[in-house]
């Protein structure tokens, strides 16, 4: 490699151990390494790895500093994608306040390609690398408002023997006033296509969070999680060639929000579930910053179609993907983006309008989104026009939300469900119910009651399993970042009672999980029912029909001391788990509950189904799993009581260098 500066650069790109997975990736993402720079007649501008700027390179102002940083910056985000020790982070001086610039010295261009890596802020003309050919700009690039540096590449072979100058400038003082560059190449080697780039290099960045996030006793075992890292809400689940597969919003890069793409598994029972590469990425050459929450659906030749909210500097829209593979590795986005943008809308104005989830009926096909519409939260409902899926009508609001308060829906979803239609939404933290009719006529749902489903889940998905069940999926966020955070709850099937409750219970495949099996009866709890040192391991399903008899409460301990308590009060028929407010249960004389601890993770099924809770415990069972029932101010019994130890489920992450 030629060296301008005594400074080697190199590029960001997969992990040299990628290779060996190639069989199990997408051949195009697979194979990157071999199309990037880095090759040995490149001529590095600089890397930025001395404790000083390269020779001759000159700065103004504050913003940079007297040499490269080494990351992060004070009170600065974590900076990740740069390469080696080194870096410039315009963050010196006054954090975002500081100005400045920094030169380099003239150098000739002998290459077709200059490239680059670059974050920080998204100010066109405040914060931005500059090409210069006798002092006139000739590329520019901005950041994207992120500190995940990106590889960018410009074409400057028309330029091929001038000499020119790299500047970078901070001009901005506001919020992400910043810029970061790193590896200033000159190379004969045009990079790959954005998606295989980007999609590779969150690869890489998942594969070094994975042994952090396998280490935390914390993690669920059963439960569905990413293969570390950050997720949130689960996406597009679809039942497709024998396989369920399940998207969900996924940051590759750290274990908070931010960069949201789609993560993608597949399973043939719902329970066991194999890693995919990352499904979708945000398009930062179409001014896309995240690939937020959305659906898949069959187009009319079967071919599945991801719709998602496209969040950039701008409005936002609904963009459309189309899978490329029949495994549902590959996804290629339309050329026809956006699908359905703020014009479709006419005069009405959305407020937070995303989340499209697509269902069809009579043979057409419609999507509903969320948002607010004159400060009243809305679901909005479209009619697709062509077969393709492509083009849409808008057919208004269908629905809004009963609560004056309420100025936003998130996550919509509609599905018919014995005899009438579902609909859920998700509004400030919870996920509500609404049994009733959907005239497609009018365009107008009526409610006939309304419920609050899985109680401490959010952003819900509904799909149809290959029986055509009605599947539910949630959404559970553990406010704890040891290189993950965030789970699904059990995927459970949904029903509606005659009296329109919606009732939902774990798919019976879980069953497949149990070990040991303790089954006790009529107990009386005059004593308490202690189960420590009968059963091991930190994960757990209990089934308990107790009677309260005239006890006032009644208390299942799942560990020593009272943050892991379930508790019941008699009089007020009133259930609290940890971390969520009482909810009362329907008039019976017993207390069914059936419970499934999984290292923190909490799922509880209480009055058959009518009644579901879920929650994150701040510590996991020990492994001599201490549950105890107890019993206050009276006499109760525990009719039958069955408890499984449960095994793990096989959540295989071998793809991104897991277990």
């Amino acid at each position: 490699m030629l060296l301008v500066s005594s400074f080697i650069g190199v590029l960001i790109s997969a992990n040299t151990s990628c290779a060996a997975l190639a069989a199990r990736l997408p051949r195009s993402v697979a194979s990157v390494k071999a199309h990037t720079p880095g090759n040995k007649d490149d001529i590095t501008i600089a890397d930025f790895e001395g404790a000083r700027y390269p020779d001759g390179w000159t700065t103004t102002g504050t913003a940079f500093g007297l040499g490269p940083a080494h990351g992060a910056i004070g009170g600065q985000q974590a900076v990740t994608g740069f390469v080696g020790q080194g870096l410039v982070n315009s963050y010196f001086g006054a954090a975002d306040g500081a100005t400045g610039t920094l030169t380099s010295p003239p150098f000739v261009i002998g290459r077709k390609y200059l490239s680059f890596l670059i974050g920080g802020g998204r100010h066109p003309a405040q914060t931005r690398i500059d090409l210069l050919v006798n002092g006139v700009s000739q590329r520019t690039a901005t950041g994207g408002d992120s500190e995940q540096l990106a590889r960018m590449q410009w074409d400057v072979g028309d330029l091929k023997g001038k000499t020119a100058q790299i500047q970078i400038t901070d001009s901005a003082t506001g919020q992400w006033g910043h810029i970061n560059i790193d590896a200033i190449t000159l190379t004969d080697h045009k990079l790959p296509d954005e998606r295989t780039r980007l999609l590779a290099s969150a690869m890489e960045a998942i594969r070094a969070a994975v042994p952090t996030a396998e280490a935390d006793a914390r993690r669920p075992a059963y439960h569905f999680h990413a293969p570390a890292q950050w997720m949130n809400d689960p996406n597009g689940p679809i039942y497709d060639k024998g396989w369920h597969h399940i998207f969900y919003q996924f940051n590759p890069y750290g274990a908070k929000w931010g960069n949201m793409h789609w993560g993608h598994a597949r399973s043939k029972d719902m329970v066991n579930w194999e890693q995919m590469s990352a499904a979708l990425w945000p398009s930062k050459s179409a001014g896309e910053d995240h690939v937020y929450s959305g659906s898949v659906f069959p187009r009319a030749d079967g071919t599945p179609m991801a719709f998602y909210t496209s969040i950039g500097d701008r409005e936002p829209e609904q963009w459309g993907a189309v899978a490329a593979s029949g495994d549902l590795a590959t996804w290629r986005k339309s050329a026809e983006n956006p699908l359905v943008s703020g014009v479709t809308n006419g005069a009405d104005k959305i407020a937070e309008w995303r989340d499209p989830f697509l269902f069809s009926e009579n043979g057409a096909t419609y999507m509903v989104t969320g948002g607010g519409l004159n400060g009243r939260g809305v679901v909005l409902m479209y009619q697709a026009i062509n077969p393709n899926l492509t083009s849409w009508q808008y057919l208004g609001p269908i629905f809004h939300h009963p609560d004056a308060a309420i100025s936003n829906i998130e996550c919509p979803n509609i599905a018919r469900l014995d005899g009438k239609w579902l609909l859920l939404t998700s509004t400030y933290g919870k996920v509500e119910s609404f049994v009733g009719q959907l005239d497609l006529k009018t365009h107008l749902f009526t409610t006939e009651k309304r419920g609050v489903l899985a109680d401490g889940s959010y952003a819900s998905q509904l799909t149809h399993d290959a029986a055509g069940d009605l599947i539910y999926y949630g959404w559970m966020h553990t406010e704890q970042g040891s290189g993950w955070n965030g789970y699904l709850t059990l995927p459970s099937t949904l029903r509606i009672a005659p009296d329109g409750t919606v009732i939902r219970k774990p798919i019976a495949k879980f069953e497949s999980l149990r070990g040991k099996h303790i089954h006790l009866a009529d107990h009386s709890l005059a004593s308490a029912l202690d189960l420590t040192g009968q059963l091991s391991g930190k994960s757990l399903e209990l089934i308990a029909d107790i009677d309260p008899g005239t006890a006032t409460s009644v208390t299942i301990h799942l560990r020593p001391g009272s943050a892991a308590d379930i508790h019941y009060d008699a009089a007020s028929r009133a259930l609290t788990i940890p971390h969520r407010d009482p909810v009362t249960l329907p008039a019976d004389s017993d207390l069914k509950l059936r419970i499934f601890v999984d290292n923190g993770a909490l799922d509880v099924y209480a009055a058959d189904g009518a009644v579901t809770l879920a929650a994150f415990l701040d510590e996991p069972l020990t492994p001599d799993a201490g549950v105890r029932i107890t019993s206050d101010g009276g006499a109760a019994t525990v009719k039958n009581l069955d408890a499984y130890e449960m095994k793990p489920a096989v959540i295989d992450d071998r793809v991104f260098g897991g277990r």
